[in-house]
């Protein structure tokens, strides 16, 4: 029998754990995977770029998120790094100076001229309180999902006529799913499953 009585439930917070993850990404993570940036040098080895990414800076938002919405635009904040050009070669006798470059002889006589400056590198979409991003004025959330572990499951039942049929999914990591089974008549059959 169902009760009358009226019991109140309270509903676990779903998006608690993206918010923690995005936030720990944020302040953790992110730094560390813009620190492993290569340091890029032109062909003639006079140029060099170095980017310093655990010094990253996050610019305000441009747009609220309701603003967001409104104007479908993108919720989201820049994303500048630290990046040194660095020019080598230069002779000491060199007159030419830029302002807001320094210089530093080394022990070949030649001089290194560099510039650090803050690098524009790109929007970094943003994550609202509510756990939801906010993509060309489109509220969207990450939903995650269950998926099966790659590798061989097997399995054994009863067909209409009490007789034990027996098949075996191959699971990849990649590319198709396999799935083996032997009938009735002890006849194999293979099925590829193309999700």
């Amino acid at each position: 029998m169902l009760s009358r009585e009226k019991v109140n439930v309270s509903f676990p917070d779903l998006t608690e754990i993206q918010r923690t993850s995005f936030k720990k990404f944020l302040y953790e993570g992110l730094g560390e995977v813009l620190s492993f940036l290569p340091t890029i040098t032109d062909p003639t080895n006079k140029l060099e770029l170095e980017f310093f990414g655990q010094e990253y800076r996050l610019k305000f938002p441009r747009y609220s998120v309701r603003r967001a919405k409104s104007r479908d635009r993108t919720y989201s904040a820049q994303m500048y790094i630290p990046a040194k050009l660095t020019r080598t070669g230069l002779d000491l006798h060199d007159s030419h100076v830029s302002i807001g470059a320094e210089y530093v002889t080394n022990s070949q006589n030649k001089q290194k001229k560099y510039k650090k400056r803050m690098v524009f590198i790109g929007d970094l979409p943003l994550m609202t309180n509510r756990g939801t991003f906010v993509i060309s004025g489109t509220e969207r959330i990450i939903i995650n999902q269950i998926v099966r572990s790659p590798g061989i499951y097997y399995k054994q039942e009863l067909d209409k006529n009490n007789k034990q049929i027996y098949s075996a999914s191959l699971i990849s990591n990649r590319g198709s799913w396999l799935k083996f089974e032997i009938d009735s008549k002890d006849q194999v059959w293979v099925r590829i499953d193309k999700t």
